[in-house]
């Protein structure tokens, strides 16, 4: 037996203790339901986020990202879809008859020549 001061004795062939499987860090926060309706209690008397995070005891980004996610929402990526109106409609129907050429139409109201045919395939046969 070693003795207590000295270093402990390894085996070099002994098998390896398993690594730790735990996450490191704090554990997800989880709002609790009575911490969801305190939130959105002070929310609409009027509170800021700051002093919601001081009331429920977390910090600024968890009151956004767990109490009020759709106020933090990521915009949707690409392009916004295209809705005709009657304007544009009568732009174009303007434009193709005085002899504009279908790329300018499209860049005048700003679309691309695909889009322009798309929605306005009516206006372009005029």
């Amino acid at each position: 037996m070693a003795a207590p001061d000295s270093p402990p004795q390894f085996d070099l062939f002994e098998a390896r203790p398993e690594p730790s499987r735990h996450r490191v860090g704090r554990k997800p926060h989880v709002p609790t339901p009575e911490q969801m309706l305190i939130a959105h209690e002070l929310k609409a008397a009027g509170a800021t986020w700051p002093t919601i995070a001081r009331a429920l005891g977390v910090c600024v980004n968890t009151v956004a990202r767990h109490y009020f996610p759709s106020t933090v929402a990521s915009p949707p990526k690409g392009r916004r879809r295209h809705a005709p109106t009657p304007a544009t409609r009568k732009i174009v129907r303007r434009a193709i008859l005085g002899g504009m050429p279908v790329a300018k139409v499209a860049k005048l109201i700003g679309v691309s020549v695909p889009t322009l045919r798309l929605h306005y395939s009516h206006e372009l046969r005029a």
